[in-house]
């Protein structure tokens, strides 16, 4: 037992992140006993995942479906988020399928009129949007 005094341990670094508290019926606990700094980790773990996720999709409808859910947390959500979101959102505007980059005008528009403070980078990406090759983009 050379890690119980020191050493390395046998498991290494494969415990599971302290981000977020469960109850007994592992659903989130919630109410005055919940822990805030908890609450924003599992949020921001959340987007993380979800934006991998819609950056390692295939298909172009898993891609968009991706793409709502992380606005739904950034913008709606955990707005606080927004700042360390926004661009990585913002650039899948580059993707080559049509519809990815439809749901980033969308996703543009429901962040300028929700957050107008962020409004700068959202522009530059309607910008870029209008001058698509595909009509239903730019329109």
């Amino acid at each position: 037992r050379a890690w119980a005094k020191g050493g390395a341990c046998p498991f290494g670094d494969a415990m599971p992140p302290k981000s977020r508290a469960k109850g007994a019926s592992g659903s989130s606990a919630k109410g005055a006993g919940s822990n805030p700094a908890a609450e924003d980790s599992w949020a921001r773990d959340q987007a993380v995942s979800t934006l991998n996720d819609a950056k390692l999709a295939g298909d172009a409808t898993q891609k968009c479906a991706h793409l709502k859910t992380l606005a739904e947390l950034v913008v709606h959500k955990d707005a606080g988020l927004l700042d360390e979101f926004l661009e990585p959102l913002l650039e899948m505007r580059v993707d080559t399928n049509k519809d990815v980059r439809k749901t980033i005008a969308g996703l543009c528009e429901q962040i300028a009129k929700e957050h107008p403070a962020r409004i700068a980078p959202c522009v530059e990406a309607t910008r870029h949007l209008l001058g698509d090759e595909s009509a239903a983009v730019a329109k």
